[in-house]
């Protein structure tokens, strides 16, 4: 994957690397302030796997990730630990399934990372969440848009209805039932359309 550009914003003295990440931050420091959370920590490291020498005597680093803000609630033990992503990264992907496995699931008294996701639609939500909800508003998109292609479909026979309307003056029962339920539905359908929309 390539790479995605941010607005870096720096906030208190802290540097953020996108403008979702600054406000959750503002987020979580309200809450420190009204003494719901406690032990707020922006960007803490865990090391994932340590540093090594390899079979060729070549010194390896250690794997470090770096989590956007870790801290507890009130009351609570456990530390939550949470990164803010626009989108996920194959590089974050995998730094995210070590840290469950070295960390997650209640070791270490550190909780499964949690990671966020904040739109208009949503507000904060887990990422899996997010994009459960997206695919949900994209399939009612797509229902919209398939409902649309039938209303349209049925135009050329409302048209050719009510041409033969004009021209002989009158149709037969069958054809007015028709003409009918074809303009109620049209209007049905424009009518909630706008509804959606406004």
């Amino acid at each position: 994957m390539g790479f995605i550009y941010t607005k870096k914003v720096i906030l208190d003295g802290y540097k953020f690397d996108s403008e979702m990440e600054a406000s959750f931050y503002v987020l979580l420091k309200s809450k420190l302030e009204n003494k719901e959370i406690k032990d707020l920590k922006i960007h803490p490291q865990f090391i994932l796997q340590d540093g090594f020498v390899n079979g060729e005597n070549k010194k390896i680093e250690p794997i470090i990730y770096e989590a956007d803000f870790s801290y507890s609630y009130i009351g609570e033990q456990s530390i939550q630990v949470v990164d803010v992503k626009g989108m996920i990264t194959d590089d974050f992907a995998i730094k995210w399934k070590m840290y469950d496995y070295k960390f997650g699931n209640g070791k270490l008294l550190y909780s499964s990372l949690q990671v966020l996701k904040y739109s208009k639609t949503t507000g904060w939500v887990n990422y899996d969440e997010y994009k459960s909800i997206k695919r949900s508003i994209r399939k009612k998109l797509i229902e919209q848009k398939n409902n649309y292609k039938k209303k349209l479909e049925s135009l050329p026979r409302l048209r050719s209805l009510q041409e033969k309307l004009k021209v002989k003056g009158k149709l037969t029962e069958l054809e007015q039932k028709k003409l009918d339920e074809l303009k109620n539905d049209l209007k049905e359908y424009l009518w909630k359309t706008i509804s959606i929309y406004q």
